[in-house]
């Protein structure tokens, strides 16, 4: 590895075509997330002496923690701006002085290859700026604006660029300085290089080193890490339960899925009392053989008096990943008289998808009431229910 060489991995968006709350390199993908494939790939090419992961800001201490053994010699963790272009310039705000070259690469292709990282810094080191692309296949056609055909487009010599893009830090530099003085946004570091007159390379990309950025693209790139790892349906699955109740008191405030719910009573406990989280901490917990949330988080610690549960859900999260193991779905139920839960569902099940690293449509959460009967028909209290199914990394 060659400590005039960095790589800077941008991670700073928050997805919104996507249509997840959760980030989509934070996504689940084939038992990992979607980040975690670029990272390993680019230190296991062994051409970095140091690399810069660019994150949201509430994404920092989290990823400084989990990726402290990274495999790179030097590793830093910066968070984001309001653009790509300013989230590279921040990373290379955290590069090492004696870099030369940069190499930029974006998280969301999580399928690149040690060869392409390879050929995009050899090819920059001939003229000082490479990129990955593969040439089009498809037709192209101009429309107007009521989408009728205008002209076909020959696409001879059209290429669709890809990351990584390597660099000349001195390039780089110059190029995004220009860019700022100038107000100028591009949708790459290439394109604001190409800008100034100086020469781009392009080098061979692949088909499958492509963006996700819907949620077909996911599940394409599921299939294809499958397919790599040889597998068929060979993965253990397995199923927790869990339940827990709460009794109404006054003076506290009523907090289910981690929504603060406006109603005159509240829900007794130690924590905050949120018996949907404690009921999908508990089926978790369960599924892996690793007893209940009062086994982990006893009452009479003084550390978790008032904690949010999330905080609770997503240590769990944490350790179910450990055992080898990944959520599939989460269905859970909340049994309560009043009030009225249904329009904090959406809000609770984007919640809880966020603690566990998964999307929303893995997550169900339902209301009901017992008709007036039992102890939550006579407003003395709630139950939560929830089943998980985990399968193996």
């Amino acid at each position: 590895m060659s400590q005039a060489v960095w790589a800077i991995l941008v991670a700073g968006g928050m997805g919104t075509r996507f249509g997840s709350k959760l980030p989509k390199q934070f996504l689940p993908l084939a038992g990992r997330r979607v980040i975690d494939y670029s990272l390993e790939v680019c230190a296991r090419s062994g051409l970095f002496g140091g690399a810069v992961l660019v994150v949201p800001q509430d994404f920092v201490a989290e990823c400084r923690t989990n990726f402290e053994d990274s495999g790179f010699v030097q590793f830093r963790v910066t968070a984001g701006g309001l653009t790509r272009q300013h989230s590279v310039q921040k990373g290379l705000a955290q590069v090492d002085s004696s870099a030369e070259w940069i190499v930029i690469h974006d998280v969301a292709r999580p399928l690149v290859s040690e060869e392409i990282f390879r050929r995009t810094l050899a090819g920059a080191r001939e003229t000082g700026t490479a990129v990955a692309a593969v040439a089009l296949a498809d037709t192209l056609k101009q429309a107007d604006e009521r989408f009728e055909v205008q002209r076909t487009i020959p696409r001879d010599h059209l290429f669709q660029v890809q990351t990584p893009q390597a660099f000349s830090r001195k390039i780089l530099q110059e190029a995004l300085a220009w860019a700022s003085a100038k107000g100028h946004e591009a949708t790459d570091e290439a394109g604001l290089v190409e800008s100034l007159g100086h020469r781009v390379k392009l080098v061979e990309g692949s088909v499958f080193n492509f963006k996700i950025t819907r949620a077909e693209d996911l599940a394409v790139a599921e299939a294809l890490v499958a397919k790599r790892r040889g597998e068929a349906v060979s993965s253990e699955f397995r199923i927790g339960e869990g339940y827990d109740v709460h009794p109404f008191v006054a003076g506290r405030d009523l907090v289910l899925g981690g929504v603060k719910i406006p109603f005159e009573q509240g829900l007794q406990g130690h924590s905050d009392a949120d018996a949907l989280l404690h009921a999908v901490g508990d089926a978790l917990l369960g599924a892996v053989a690793e007893g209940d949330l009062g086994k982990h988080f006893p009452d009479t610690d003084p550390r978790f008096k008032g904690v949010s549960s999330r905080i609770l859900l997503e240590e769990v999260a944490r350790l179910v990943a450990k055992k080898g193991f990944a959520v599939s779905n989460v269905d859970a139920t909340l049994v309560c008289q009043r009030p009225k839960l249904a329009p904090y569902i959406p809000e609770m099940r984007e919640n809880i998808a966020a603690s566990l690293r998964i999307a929303a449509d893995q997550v169900s959460v339902k209301a009901t009431t017992e008709e007036g009967l039992g102890f939550t028909g006579r407003m003395e209290g709630l139950a939560a229910k929830a089943v998980v199914l985990l399968k193996t990394i």
